[in-house]
């Protein structure tokens, strides 16, 4: 069972993916709401995804973001990672503002926390008022 104290509050990690789509690239198992217009950017698309370690004994909230434009643009991401057996909340983490390489995938991650047995899920914004729809549990 994830903790249920405080939850985690924390600076997630950017990570740079290039053309490289990041589920299909790892040995994680990936589950991500629907990939959603990200509002005031053109052609750019974000998804929440709650990320369960292969050896399943861990588990992390994701923003990736889709830059499908030739320029560069900039976003920022939260999310949360949620325990889905009785809706607490295990962390929250939060990108600062980043440059999107034209026509690349980016994903903001949060901390990996040890939920064993927990089932979780993930919700998160871009840009602070763009929130995406939760991602199924994993």
């Amino acid at each position: 069972m994830v903790a249920t104290a405080s939850p985690a509050s924390a600076d997630g990690t950017w990570a740079y993916y290039g053309t490289k789509n990041p589920i299909t690239s790892s040995a994680s198992t990936w589950r991500c709401g629907p990939t959603e217009s990200v509002n005031a950017l053109d052609d750019v698309y974000a998804q929440v995804c709650a990320v369960r370690t292969v050896e399943r004994d861990g588990a992390q909230a994701a923003v990736i973001i889709r830059n499908n434009s030739n320029k560069i643009q900039s976003a920022k991401a939260s999310m949360s990672l949620w325990n889905a057996a009785d809706n607490s909340q295990a962390g929250w983490w939060g990108c600062g503002s980043t440059g999107l390489t034209p026509n690349a995938w980016t994903v903001c991650f949060g901390n990996t926390l040890n939920p064993k047995f927990a089932t979780v899920y993930a919700d998160g914004a871009v840009n602070g008022s763009d929130f995406l729809v939760r991602s199924p549990n994993v």
